[in-house]
């Protein structure tokens, strides 16, 4: 799973496998994904183009991204999660002090769909709203 998209895949996934839960918990089938992210950051001169990008995702990608994450140098938390009929909802800390970052997601699946939200309040105030879209488009090749 070497993408640009893994950072992103880090924060849709992550929380799957907390607190006892894991994928089997959430509808979302294995397979090749297309995710979307829309990023708007208020006050930003130029927007931020969408991205796309199409990502094969089965449960042993899942689990490389979260070993990954637990080794890697960056100090993320979750908290607060909840997770109810297909509805992912989570708070996520990463760093500490001055520089820390702080997001509320909120991701919904249904099978072979997600959708979703991520606001990151970050250092000296900048804040981002990202909004995900993603659908299954076949089988992984």
């Amino acid at each position: 799973m070497k993408n640009i998209m893994v950072p992103i895949l880090l924060l849709l996934f992550l929380p799957l496998s907390a607190n006892g839960r894991n994928l089997a918990d959430i509808d979302m089938k294995e397979g090749l994904w297309e995710i979307s992210a829309d990023i708007k950051i208020p006050g930003m001169p130029v927007s931020i183009p969408p991205m796309t990008q199409r990502q094969c995702i089965t449960r042993e990608d899942l689990t490389e991204v979260m070993n990954q994450a637990e080794q890697g140098d960056q100090d993320c938390r979750t908290a607060n999660l909840a997770i109810s009929d297909n509805r992912v909802i989570y708070d996520i800390e990463c760093g500490a002090g001055a520089s820390a970052t702080r997001g509320h997601a909120e991701f919904t699946y249904a099978g072979d769909r997600m959708q979703g939200i991520m606001k990151i309040s970050g250092p000296q105030g900048m804040e981002t709203t990202t909004r995900f879209t993603g659908r299954r488009v076949g089988d992984c090749r």
